[in-house]
């Protein structure tokens, strides 16, 4: 039956999820230990400065981050793959947003994803996007004033999505 096709679809598309997290899990695990093999040695070789160094590099932790979001939105977005166009429903016609297939989502989508996921704090969020809760809060400003209904506008993004096709 359809409705059997669609559990299963849904299952796979969890199972997929669950692999993606799975799979960063585990490479952070073993660049966690690179890096205390990494401190050991130096410590050891007493090359602090050069150690402090290595680990005050930005470059790192933003190829971490862009690592994160990508993984995020690719997770994201197969699970619920209808999620632009459904939010898309709750926004002023001339104020809808689009993503090309080969792109991620943008901020302000990423944000509403988390919203409809559950997370709903904008200090919550500004950690999980690696921003101030401050932007996090202008980005969501700004979005929900393209809203047809401003007032549940948050509320309605939860509700996305419940049907998986």
């Amino acid at each position: 039956s359809l409705l059997n096709e669609q559990l299963i679809d849904t299952n796979f598309r969890r199972e997929g999820l669950a692999k993606i997290y799975i799979d960063l899990c585990a490479k952070y695990i073993d660049k966690l230990k690179k890096y205390q093999t990494l401190v050991q040695r130096k410590i050891k070789a007493n090359q602090v400065n050069e150690l402090l160094s290595t680990m005050s590099s930005s470059r790192l932790s933003e190829e971490d981050a862009a690592i994160f979001l990508g993984k995020f939105d690719k997770a994201f977005l197969n699970l619920y793959p209808t999620f632009v166009q459904e939010l898309n429903t709750l926004l002023q016609l001339d104020q809808q947003v689009s993503i090309k297939p080969t792109e991620g989502l943008t901020t302000e989508l990423r944000i509403y994803a988390l919203i409809r996921l559950g997370v709903k704090e904008s200090a919550e969020i500004a950690d999980l996007l690696f921003y101030s809760p401050q932007t996090i809060y202008n980005y969501r400003s700004a979005i929900k004033n393209r809203a047809i209904n401003k007032d549940t506008f948050d509320e309605d993004v939860q509700k996305l999505c419940t049907i998986i096709r």
